[in-house]
């Protein structure tokens, strides 16, 4: 029975969620970065693929590596090695009332001597996605607003 609950989760959150599942190019000028550098507070570029139980996202920053995850909806956490020192542990729901994912992730840096936590939850209203992210960092608290249109 539990297996069968977790294919209908998949399934529903496959069929809502498709509307998601494209390229997206910020819009800067309906951003706010909330005081953060363009080129670290949000991706250029989001790419966004699904198959039954996962999704699969691809983040291009300006000056930064490309972050690539696979992460299964609503399963524990997994882990991303960023770049030589940093470590992410991040996870994605489906909040099928709301129609948006909601991703959590922590940041280990250099062993964890610099932890902080950061969520994010994605919406798509109309062609644009919303992503609206909250950074928890042991001095202070950032919140960005990032827009971005689908590329056809």
């Amino acid at each position: 029975m539990l297996a069968v609950g977790v294919i209908f989760i998949g399934i529903q959150a496959s069929a809502q969620s498709a509307k998601f599942i494209s390229r997206w190019q910020i819009i800067k000028g309906q951003s706010d970065f909330g005081g953060l550098e363009e080129k670290i507070a949000a991706p250029n570029t989001i790419k966004l693929a699904m198959n039954a139980d996962s999704l699969f996202v691809y983040r291009e920053f300006a000056q930064m590596p490309v972050l690539e995850e696979r992460l299964k909806i609503g399963a524990p956490d997994v882990e991303t090695l960023v770049d030589q020192k940093t470590l992410k542990l991040s996870g994605v729901n489906w909040d099928k009332k709301a129609n948006q994912f909601i991703f959590r992730a922590t940041y280990e840096i250099n062993g964890a001597q610099w932890v902080y936590w950061r969520t994010e939850t994605w919406k798509v209203k109309g062609e644009l996605l919303e992503v609206q992210r909250t950074t928890i960092m042991p001095d202070k608290v950032d919140r960005v607003k990032a827009v971005y249109q689908k590329v056809k």
